[in-house]
């Protein structure tokens, strides 16, 4: 059926009007709104077979409302840093807080002196993408 804007809002209005019926309800109502056309009914009936199988959103509303797993690199020192926390996470990844380790013998002018050597390393490195903030506080 070539559906004109015409055509769509006649079948989404029927559709409107019989979806909000009992299933039980729904055939005779949907024989008296389209008026013996058969290509209308057929277009609504398969909105509404549609409609009724909203089972392939599941999975996807489950985990969009699942709270995330604990986070593994929480606690773990990769390099000079250890990872204290997750601040934020998104469909592109996870923000987590870092803190410089301080070797027992390293006084904190040394300590202070590398963190700024790294940050500054960090912030002239290559691997660098448009969309990376490099976020320094001393």
């Amino acid at each position: 059926m070539q559906l004109t804007p015409h055509d769509w809002a006649r079948i989404t209005g029927i559709f409107d009007v019989v979806r909000e019926l009992p299933p039980a309800d729904r055939e005779a109502r949907l024989l008296g709104l389209t008026a013996g056309d058969a290509a209308l009914q057929q277009e609504v009936e398969s909105l509404l077979s549609a409609d009724a199988d909203d089972a392939f959103l599941a999975p996807a509303i489950e985990r969009a409302f699942r709270p995330p797993p604990p986070n593994p690199l929480l606690g773990r020192v990769v390099g000079a840093y250890r990872i204290e926390r997750e601040i934020g996470r998104g469909g592109m990844g996870v923000v987590c807080e870092i803190r410089a380790q301080q070797s027992a013998h390293a006084d904190c002018e040394e300590a202070a002196r590398r963190a700024r050597l790294d940050a500054c390393r960090a912030a002239r490195s290559d691997c660098r993408a448009p969309s990376l903030t490099i976020t320094l506080r001393f």
